[in-house]
């Protein structure tokens, strides 16, 4: 089984990872994304024992947004990772996409997997859906 810190050099192997996998959005979509981080970074304030991966589509070319809302983390758990995803999803606890195939990966992987579904209607994959930070907050605190 792959450790915390193989795959990130000095992660404690003890703190929680809640990854997000970000999607590759097309035109008049940036608000969303703008919402989905906002809310991530709420939710890492609210979990200041946990970290809180972003890994960027592959596509993505513009981070500067995802970079933003990394200085603006109080406490330093909210972290842009360029790693493969694979790796991360293995050492990931809980797993959130917008609308990405990493969701089927994630189920695979048997982790917990939370769809950012704000703007349609809420589906739940496994235990977990969401469509507000109160409710993110909610089912991180009964993932674990």
């Amino acid at each position: 089984q792959l450790k915390k810190s193989d795959v990130l050099p000095g992660f404690d192997e003890k703190r929680p990872i809640i990854l997000f996998a970000s999607q590759w959005v097309r035109g008049g979509e940036e608000y969303m994304r703008k919402q989905i981080i906002d809310d991530y970074l709420k939710l890492a304030e609210n979990f200041p024992d946990y970290y809180f991966l972003v890994k960027p589509h592959p596509l993505e070319t513009d981070i500067s947004l995802y970079k933003q809302f990394q200085q603006k983390n109080k406490n330093r758990n909210f972290l842009l990772i360029n790693e493969d995803i694979y790796k991360l999803i293995a050492i990931s606890d809980v797993v959130l996409v917008f609308t990405s195939t990493v969701g089927a990966e994630v189920v695979y992987f048997k982790k917990n997997l939370i769809i950012l579904n704000y703007f349609l209607t809420l589906k739940q994959i496994k235990n977990f859906g969401m469509n507000s930070p109160g409710a993110a907050k909610s089912q991180v605190r009964i993932g674990f």
